[in-house]
């Protein structure tokens, strides 16, 4: 799955980039708020764009709130769900309360129709990177996201293969699915193939010197090459 993640500024820039999206086949987008000034205005902006996209895929990601405020925020039309700290605490043995609560509450709007969204879960995610068991904490969370979503240390640099073949080896049993959420390109998506079944990209697609707009060309180069090889 190839999901271009969208830095939301307004209606206008956004609905621009998910028709990018669209016409360069990609399979849906993540919207994300690192300028808008307040998670309402986040909503506001979905809601203009799902009302020219009904039948497309479209997930969230709400910076500024914590991932049981996030699971608050989101309505039943959300298709995704995306927090960077799903709650759990990588540098302990066991997952904190926290994570199991956002699962809960999740599960819990799940089965009163208040939500469908699949919940994509941060999990050794860039600025946490004091893991006490990589594969352990991998089996731990898996119990509580419905993807396992990592990054490398920053924006734009992939996670080390050995950490994804590592956390693919925690969930061999139940195959869940893997995404990354940074430094995939063109030049190492064929490596990642290996061992991720979701790719969150921004910065190898977008265009040169512009964080916010997507190229087209090159987003479409990486949906073929993904489509193809998946």
């Amino acid at each position: 799955m190839f999901l271009p993640v969208i830095h939301v500024r307004n209606d206008y820039q956004t609905l621009t980039n998910i028709d990018r999206a669209r016409k360069a086949t990609a399979d849906g987008v993540f919207l994300i708020d690192h300028d808008t000034p307040t998670s309402e205005n986040l909503l506001k902006v979905y809601r203009a764009v799902r009302r020219n996209h009904p039948d497309y895929w479209i997930g969230l990601n709400f910076l500024r709130e914590s991932a049981l405020e996030a699971v608050e925020l989101v309505g039943s039309d959300v298709d995704g769900l995306w927090t960077d700290h799903a709650g759990f605490d990588e540098s302990k043995p066991n997952p904190s309360a926290e994570a199991q609560r956002v699962w809960t509450y999740l599960c819990t709007r799940r089965d009163t129709k208040q939500v469908k969204c699949l919940y994509f879960g941060g999990f050794a995610f860039k600025g946490r990177r004091d893991v006490h068991d990589l594969v352990g904490g991998a089996r731990q969370i898996a119990s509580y996201v419905d993807i396992i979503t990592t990054s490398g240390d920053a924006t734009g640099f992939a996670p080390p293969l050995e950490k994804l073949r590592r956390i693919r080896e925690a969930t061999l049993a139940t195959m869940q699915p893997i995404a990354n959420a940074s430094g995939t390109s063109i030049a190492n998506v064929n490596s990642l193939m290996i061992f991720c079944d979701c790719f969150l990209v921004a910065s190898s697609i977008c265009r040169d010197g512009d964080g916010y707009n997507l190229d087209e060309r090159k987003t479409l180069a990486l949906a073929a090459f993904i489509h193809n090889r998946s």
